[in-house]
């Protein structure tokens, strides 16, 4: 899942949200649920954190939450993915 948020209309702002799992091969269960944050000046390298949760339900649930969060102060989706 990816998902990039500009906000090119005040401070050329980006935001983007990277979510992915490791997989167990032999359970076929995840390991670990993961998403990893950039977010900074555009046409800068940015800040990086990560982040962990229990389950994809709960990722899914914070990358909601935070896409409103960014339409709300004026971001606009540029690139998103499954």
């Amino acid at each position: 899942m990816f998902v990039r948020l500009e906000n090119t209309n005040e401070h050329n702002k980006f935001y983007e949200m990277l979510g992915y799992a490791y997989v167990d091969n032999e359970t076929n269960k995840d390991n670990s649920i993961n998403l990893t944050i950039r977010y900074g000046i555009i046409n800068c390298e940015g800040r990086t954190i990560f982040k962990q949760f229990k389950d994809r339900a709960e990722l899914w649930d914070f990358v909601r939450r935070k896409t409103d969060e960014k339409l709300r102060k004026g971001y606009k989706i540029v690139k998103s993915r499954e």
